[in-house]
């Protein structure tokens, strides 16, 4: 995350986006858009996001505070659940994409 914040990532895929773009539009204009998507990345409010399950370390989170208080919530247990399998569902869809 240092690097998002530091403009390092965005300044790469910026300049590499430049020089791609000379010999393939295409690919240097897919380099531009990824250079300010994370560049804007790093100004996303993410702090409200720190109590819910979002992601697997929210829900590793949730699962560590079961285990440790040795109190299932099944209610809780069924949503970290299909937590997992949205996320999978998601990342299933994502490797497609890139393929």
């Amino acid at each position: 995350m240092e690097l998002l914040r530091d403009g390092t990532v965005s300044s790469v895929l910026q300049n590499i986006g430049k020089v791609a773009t000379i010999f393939n539009p295409a690919i240097g204009g897919g380099l531009m858009l990824a250079s300010n998507l994370t560049s804007n990345m790093e100004t996303v409010d993410d702090d409200f996001l720190s109590d819910s399950v979002v992601g697997l370390s929210g829900t590793a989170m949730r699962l560590d505070r079961m285990i440790a208080s040795q109190n299932v919530d099944f209610e809780q247990l069924k949503m970290l659940s299909e937590n997992l399998k949205s996320m999978s569902a998601f990342m299933g869809k994502t490797s497609k994409m890139l393929s």
